[in-house]
């Protein structure tokens, strides 16, 4: 059953070539399709192609990689500059089984339509086959074509803007307002922590607070994150959407290693000080974790967040430090440490051996078997007894819910940005 959709391209517009023959409709990497579905699939493009003058193209990809929304769009106008005024494209990615839609002037169907149809397809159960996806997606998408308007009823009106050229649609739910303050939000939910309303109730919050405080929000869940840290996982997903040392702020809820991530970049490092992480650390953990509701807990993250980031950089900061990485032995060291401790235990065993090689010494007079007379063992008796104790204060959590002063520890991402923020087990 698949996941979520999102946007996978990339070796579509690199393979399939600028004119569409019969055998460019469909790209099958996966080997989902029998020679009788192909025959479907071009029976299905020759359909759209008579009816309704649109060129169409699917791909099933075996990938490795996720396209962000501009990297794709560039990517794909480059390869079609214009020359294909209708388009329909369809795909799906092995890498976390998702679908993408993507039209180009196709007035009925724009992002909206696509939107719907997608969400259909990922709740309903078609099998395992390819084509059961792909031909219910085109028979939903050619309702959307009959109703299309007349090409006179298309044209804008005098004074009105045009049309946007191309639509897109993806339920990796990514908001992108045109706006003055433009909101940068982006959320995936691959633990399938939150329900749909739930989703969309974070969207709407962390888009307020990025457009307010022109501050990139990340919210994520994983079950599946065998190969990296938590942190290092959050930090490839960010600087992925938004960019290397933007202002950022990102959540990470990992299932696979049972541990929550607040992640910062920019300006939010200096904002969100050690003290105010581990502040929302622990609100997080009280209203949310502890009671396994995890939409509580990234909507006490987004309020947390919106009230230090109102309040801006506390006026006792002391600013940031680079956090101390634990140091590495090398191979070499340890082969080196391995051998001098070989030749000194080897060492200590030879004088050992020789020292108890000598021949032993003569018995001494057993003086206490043959003594006459002696004195009784002393013994003691408890007369009093005084305790005194002391209360021992627990530390201090440096006030970080109240703005107290302290420094941010900073480290270096994987692609050499700097990050700050920290993480708690559950």
């Amino acid at each position: 059953m698949v996941k979520r959709i999102c946007i996978l391209l990339t070796f579509l517009l690199l393979v399939v070539p600028l004119s569409f023959g019969a055998e460019d409709h469909l790209l099958d990497e996966g080997g989902y399709f029998t020679e009788e579905e192909r025959q479907e699939v071009q029976e299905v493009f020759d359909a759209l192609m008579k009816d309704h003058q649109i060129q169409g193209v699917a791909a099933f990809l075996e990938t490795d990689r996720v396209l962000q929304l501009n990297e794709f769009l560039d990517l794909f106008l480059s390869k079609y500059p214009g020359n294909e005024e209708r388009i329909i494209v369809f795909a799906y990615s092995s890498y976390d089984e998702n679908f993408f839609a993507f039209s180009k002037g196709t007035p009925g169907l724009g992002s909206e339509q696509h939107q719907i149809i997608l969400n259909e397809l990922s709740q309903a159960d078609l099998g395992s086959r390819g084509v059961s996806y792909l031909k219910a997606y085109f028979e939903r998408a050619r309702s959307y074509l009959e109703t299309e308007p007349k090409e006179a009823d298309a044209l804008p009106l005098p004074g009105s803007d045009p049309a946007p050229e191309e639509e897109i649609a993806t339920t990796e739910e990514v908001l992108e307002t045109e706006q003055e303050n433009q909101a940068k939000v982006f959320l995936q939910d691959h633990a399938n922590l939150w329900t749909e309303e739930e989703r969309a109730k974070l969207l709407e919050k962390a888009e307020n607070i990025s457009i307010k405080e022109d501050v990139a929000i990340l919210l994520a869940t994983t079950d599946s994150n065998p190969n990296k840290s938590s942190e290092a996982y959050i930090e490839d997903l960010a600087e992925e959407k938004f960019g290397i040392d933007t202002n950022q702020l990102a959540f990470l809820i990992d299932m696979d290693h049972r541990k929550v991530e607040i992640n910062t970049s920019g300006k939010v490092i200096d904002i969100l000080h050690n003290n105010r992480i581990e502040a929302m650390l622990d609100n997080i953990f009280e209203y949310g974790m502890s009671k396994q509701n995890y939409y509580k807990a990234a909507d006490v993250l987004l309020d947390d967040a919106a009230n230090y980031l109102e309040q801006g950089v506390a006026s006792d900061y002391t600013g940031r430090e680079e956090r101390k990485e634990p140091n590495n032995i090398s191979p070499l060291d340890g082969l080196a440490g391995l051998g001098l401790a070989g030749t000194g235990g080897l060492g200590f065993f030879s004088r050992t051996k020789r020292r108890y090689a000598k021949k032993a010494a003569p018995l001494h007079f057993s003086y206490r078997s043959n003594i006459i007379g002696g004195i009784n063992p002393a013994e003691g008796r408890l007369i009093n007894s005084r305790v005194t104790t002391r209360i021992i204060p627990k530390a201090s959590s440096g006030g970080g819910s109240k703005g107290g002063g302290t420094g941010s520890t900073t480290h270096r991402s994987s692609s050499g940005g700097t990050r700050g923020g920290g993480g708690r087990s559950f």
